[in-house]
């Protein structure tokens, strides 16, 4: 699967409220449900919103990562949504202990 095809695919699942579905792994699953329920949102934008900030901020190395992962598993793109989902909550963890460093 290409990155565009998992895109267009993210986008009509997020039209139907099911992208949270193509994750595949329940317990990340709760985890972006946590997430997204501390910012007053839903785990379907959570994830969409996810995939946005990682096209335009992942680093170099989380596209190899990613790649890594795509090229390793039958579900190429449930495994490229899983890598994404879990460095959208790895940032968020991140800068919120940035934020509690600060107070």
């Amino acid at each position: 699967m290409l990155l565009g095809d998992l895109l267009a695919q993210v986008e009509r699942a997020g039209a139907n409220g099911q992208v949270a579905a193509l994750i595949g792994d329940l317990p990340l699953l709760a985890q972006v449900a946590a997430v997204a329920a501390e910012e007053g949102s839903d785990p379907d934008s959570y994830v969409m919103f996810a995939v946005r900030r990682f096209e335009r901020g992942a680093s170099p190395d989380d596209w190899v990562s990613l790649m890594g992962d795509v090229s390793r598993d039958v579900d190429s793109g449930g495994a490229c949504l899983r890598r994404i989902v879990q460095w959208a909550l790895g940032q968020d963890r991140q800068s919120q202990s940035v934020g509690d460093e600060t107070i």
